[in-house]
């Protein structure tokens, strides 16, 4: 079973803590880390949200809506950025590696993509409220980080 929120392996690590597992500690930080935002949490409630047949008639009924015209002009801007961003996940994804900057690297890019999402699809609330949602256990990962280095 994969356990894909952050918060679930903090409760891990605070056992381990309780247990004087300092090795274990770190490993269920480490792993918390590692789980993709963007792409385990973000797109699944927002596919969920939408659902495959809803989105598609919503798009081509809001493809004649100026607002969401703008957002697909603002999206051909933003679209390098995005891959590049996109790219540094994949590469991460390939090595899976435990180094905490490679880590923090990867997390930066789930961030710079989620807020370009968002801010290309505003002003739904939606996106709004998984930008807020997925910064927040974003930022959870980046203190994981930080309470790794100092252990």
């Amino acid at each position: 079973m994969r356990i894909y929120y952050p918060e679930l392996r903090l409760g891990l690590a605070i056992c381990h803590y309780l247990l004087d597992d300092v090795n274990n500690i770190k490993t269920a930080l480490i792993e918390a880390t590692k789980i993709s935002i963007y792409k385990d949490i973000y797109l699944q409630e927002r596919d969920l949200y939408f659902g495959f047949n809803k989105y598609g008639i919503n798009s081509l009924i809001n493809s004649y809506n100026p607002a969401n015209m703008l957002n697909l002009i603002k999206g051909i801007f933003v679209y390098p950025l995005f891959l590049v961003q996109k790219t540094e996940i994949q590469r991460y994804n390939k090595s899976k590696s435990d180094l905490i900057h490679h880590i923090l690297k990867k997390n930066n890019a789930e961030e710079q993509i989620i807020t370009m999402v968002t801010k290309a699809n505003q002003p739904s609330v939606l996106f709004t409220n998984l930008e807020s949602k997925s910064l927040e256990l974003i930022n959870l990962q980046k203190q994981f980080l930080e309470i790794i280095t100092n252990i």
